[in-house]
């Protein structure tokens, strides 16, 4: 595993959230490992390659683990790719050795935030991925400026939204506190009206999620919203305008 191992170790977080195909690449790398150790007869080996293939398939999005795809075998029974309830105990053993001894930010994520929804669930595994998406989002965000792609940015709201909600229980911990800081410095960063989205993007998250922003956290925010409402078109800043309309209604004003 070596071989695989090293591959994973070396995945650069901006490549593999701007180059969709590199993400592919690595996965048909991994399968090919995999299609080799079954012919060699060697079965521990292509079950820790299925491991890392399914874990790096997962769609992590708002503190869930959920498949890529799903759908119906030929006998008709429903079936999801990957799925959680294909890993046996020893499956998650093997992710938090894997984790313990990773070192990069991306597989460092994703091994912590399916321990924190498998049976090996753990505080510390909660603790883990908040710091790894949250530091994931910080080297996305300062890379925003250098493209017109939306891709980076979407990757950004979903890395910062996955920090913020899986540290939300422990509120205490300096992982919340980084998280919830570093979000409230992007969706109160206004300075580039073409990438309004992210900010617009974050309100309404911060709007769905009562429990953890307070109405103080949207103080200023409306009128951002305003302003910004005025450099789109009709379209969007309809949207942008009713965006403001609950903030606004969160801060108990009617200014717009």
């Amino acid at each position: 595993m070596k071989k695989i191992y090293d591959i994973l170790e070396k995945v650069n977080v901006i490549e593999i959230f701007s180059d969709y195909d590199l993400d592919r690449k690595i996965k048909q790398n991994i399968v090919e490992h995999r299609d080799e150790a079954v012919k060699n007869g060697d079965e521990n080996i292509a079950k820790k390659c299925q491991i890392e293939v399914d874990v790096l398939s997962f769609v992590t999005r708002g503190n869930e683990i959920s498949y890529t795809f799903a759908g119906t075998d030929a006998n008709g029974n429903p079936f999801e790719y990957p799925s959680l309830k294909s890993f046996q105990e020893e499956d998650f053993d093997y992710l938090a050795e894997r984790l313990d001894n990773s070192t990069n930010l991306y597989l460092k994520a994703r091994y912590s935030h399916v321990l924190w929804h498998s049976v090996k669930k753990h505080n510390k595994y909660a603790l883990i991925a908040s710091q790894a998406y949250t530091e994931i989002a910080k080297i996305l965000y300062e890379k925003i400026d250098e493209t017109d792609s939306r891709s980076i940015g979407i990757h950004v709201i979903n890395a910062i939204e996955n920090a913020v909600l899986i540290s939300s229980p422990f509120k205490k911990s300096i992982e919340y506190l980084e998280a919830r800081r570093f979000f409230m410095e992007v969706v109160n960063n206004f300075s580039i009206p073409e990438k309004a989205y992210l900010n617009t993007s974050l309100i309404h998250f911060m709007l769905e999620q009562n429990r953890i922003f307070k109405q103080s956290d949207f103080s200023g925010l409306e009128s951002e919203l305003y302003k910004i409402a005025q450099t789109e078109d009709n379209f969007r800043r309809i949207d942008i305008l009713q965006l403001g309309k609950k903030v606004d209604t969160k801060l108990g004003n009617n200014n717009l």
